[in-house]
């Protein structure tokens, strides 16, 4: 049986809570390939983590180790943010990009994205008192999206160029993800079980009104929360 706890020790050491957004990028090295995961922390910090398999040639696997990174970034002035819906994390022209999905209150549906790009690695500086600014990144807000259509859901983001999508133009996919934080739902009965679905659309950069709903009528569904299936 296969030994996770050094996840949950990692997980809890970084504050990552099941709000979470992460991506996932194959590094290569002369050496071998491996498959880094890139959370987003509640601070809007970096954790890149490494697995590493033990196993002995055709036993069953029997033990998970996870090495982390912590790429720390700039505090950012969130005064104007208002509610934050959620957080994404995902991969852009060789470049990692934060999505912030707000709301006017925990009860509306979705009213405006803002883009960041990650920033880094900046040069040490000295704080003042003999240490070293302990910042490498900063996150970088985008004044447009710049022909890209991004895809942001829990786990499923992803970004694509209009240029290969005639007709397509600039703006961000969203799914209903709200159940993501009701850990139990997955648990319950059947007819307890509430995935919500009418939070789903299209944001374009402008003058409000820019958000689109595709299913606002849409009740809810009791076997999963919409997911993006993507090539």
């Amino acid at each position: 049986m296969a030994s996770f706890a050094p996840v949950n020790r990692i997980f809890r050491r970084h504050q990552l809570s099941l709000q979470m957004s992460f991506v996932r990028r194959n590094v290569f090295s002369d050496a071998d390939q491996k498959l880094y995961s890139d959370f987003l922390t509640d601070e809007e910090h970096i954790l890149a983590s490494a697995p590493t398999f033990f196993q002995d040639g055709d036993e069953p696997l029997r033990e998970v180790s996870l090495s982390s990174t912590s790429r720390r970034c700039v505090p950012r002035d969130t005064s104007h943010d208002g509610f934050v819906r959620a957080r994404y994390l995902l991969e852009s022209r060789g470049e990692l990009l934060m999505i912030i999905r707000f709301a006017p209150d925990p009860d509306s549906p979705t009213s405006g994205f803002k883009v960041f790009s990650r920033i880094g690695q900046l040069a040490l500086e000295d704080d003042g008192s003999g240490g070293m600014v302990e910042h490498p990144y900063i996150w970088s807000e985008l004044d447009t999206l710049g022909g890209r259509m991004l895809f942001v859901g829990r786990g499923c983001s992803r970004s694509y160029e209009t240029a290969d999508y005639p007709g397509f133009k600039d703006g961000i996919y969203f799914s209903d993800d709200r159940s993501f934080y009701d850990e139990q739902i997955m648990f319950r009965g059947v007819d307890e079980r509430q995935y919500p679905c009418s939070d789903t659309g299209k944001w374009t950069q402008g003058p409000p009104p820019n958000v689109e709903r595709f299913f606002p009528e849409q009740g809810p569904l009791n076997h999963s929360s919409p997911a993006w299936l993507l090539p």
